[in-house]
């Protein structure tokens, strides 16, 4: 009975560590990002309601026009794409257009504020159905 004790223990500890790592880790750690728009090397835009993404690698946060986000954002530590876009500009019977931008890989590092131009161009999309 004692070598099965002994015998079990082992296995009892690696499935006892082996649930434990598959619970997800929390993120506690937060930085700034304050997210800069520019069009056409047009210094007269109004961006306030151009529409600003957060992306993190996983998951997805949902847009809000610029003129509702008081910058700097606290942010999760982590990477993310930070995406722009304007209200629709054109429209025609197949494409819809708007100016759109994005940045990958931006590092958000704790403590620190992270500040990103974001690029925005015409760009026409199909229609959707």
């Amino acid at each position: 009975m004692k070598k099965l004790i002994l015998f079990l223990i082992p296995w009892l500890y690696l499935g006892l560590w082996g649930c434990n790592s598959d619970e997800p880790e929390t993120a506690t750690a937060t930085g700034l990002l304050i997210v800069h728009l520019q069009q056409d090397d047009n210094p007269d835009v109004d961006f306030s309601d151009y529409a600003v993404a957060i992306i993190p690698k996983s998951g997805f946060i949902p847009s809000a026009p610029m003129k509702d986000i008081e910058w700097p954002v606290e942010v999760y530590a982590g990477t993310y794409t930070i995406a722009a876009a304007s209200p629709m500009v054109a429209e025609t019977e197949t494409t819809e257009s708007w100016y759109y931008g994005e940045v990958k890989n931006v590092r958000i590092s704790q403590d620190q504020t992270t500040e990103v131009t974001i690029s925005l161009t015409l760009t026409d999309y199909p229609k959707q159905d």
